[in-house]
């Protein structure tokens, strides 16, 4: 028996945020620019992590172009 998967849309990064600069505290806003993506992110178990950590989306700054999240704390040695 085998068995077939269909992508019935799939998205494509047209820019990220440059040059982010933030603290192990995280908290500063990541805008990933990309058609839909809010949108799938919005209505679906999908995520966006950075170093494994889930980035909070923020509603209040995403639009239909742009997903934009906050960048979660980041336990790291240096910062413990």
């Amino acid at each position: 028996m085998s068995s077939t998967a269909t992508v019935s849309k799939t998205l494509s990064v047209t820019a990220t945020s440059q040059n982010l600069q933030c603290s192990f505290a995280g908290g500063c806003s990541y805008a990933i620019e990309s058609e839909g993506l809010y949108a799938t992110l919005k209505n679906s178990q999908n995520s966006v992590s950075v170093c494994g950590n889930k980035c909070l989306l923020r509603d209040d700054l995403s639009t239909a172009a742009f997903a934009v999240c906050d960048v979660p704390a980041l336990a790291t040695s240096y910062s413990a």
